[in-house]
């Protein structure tokens, strides 16, 4: 599960995780005032336990995370795309 590297830490208010590419992750996070370097170390060690070594990890900090147009929230982009022959981008 994708929720569970957030789970030891109650200081993000929000969250959202996009897949760049195959190999590359980026965790958007709003954080509470208290979120420190150490618990970003955290998340990244829990990140790669679950995704593997090879996937990189990068943290972004940001003000808000948008919603869609129909008002929805969305917690995990792919930017992959899928070739029916097994092949992605």
């Amino acid at each position: 599960m994708l929720t569970d590297p957030f789970k030891p830490l109650e200081l993000i208010e929000s969250s959202q995780i996009v897949q760049e590419r195959v190999g590359l992750v980026r965790v958007r996070l709003v954080r509470k005032a208290v979120f420190t370097g150490v618990m970003e170390e955290i998340l990244r060690k829990e990140f790669s336990a679950h995704l593997g070594s090879h996937v990189e990890i990068q943290i972004e900090y940001v003000d808000r995370i948008d919603r869609t147009e129909a008002g929805k929230y969305r917690w995990v982009i792919s930017h992959v795309s899928h070739d029916p022959s097994g092949e992605f981008d």
